[in-house]
């Protein structure tokens, strides 16, 4: 993981719970920050995260280039 934080990648909650943040916001455009944002949300309404150990839950992310219809977003 890039960070203890990180929320990106492979996510699973209740529907309740997606519900409790509000979601995904929509002020989020092009590449990043989306994902923090998530967490963040969880975080302020108590929502906390089980990290399983990588032996059962470990991905590989399928290597790919960057959108060129979605760039970095600077502000993020």
């Amino acid at each position: 993981m890039p960070y203890p934080e990180y929320a990106g990648g492979v996510f699973a909650i209740k529907p309740e719970l997606y519900q409790k943040v509000n979601g995904h916001s929509n002020m989020f455009f092009g590449w990043g920050g989306e994902d923090d944002d998530f967490y963040n949300r969880c975080l302020a309404k108590d929502i906390t995260t089980i990290r399983y150990p990588s032996p059962i839950s470990k991905y590989t992310m399928i290597k790919h280039q960057r959108d060129k219809g979605n760039p970095e977003n600077p502000a993020r």
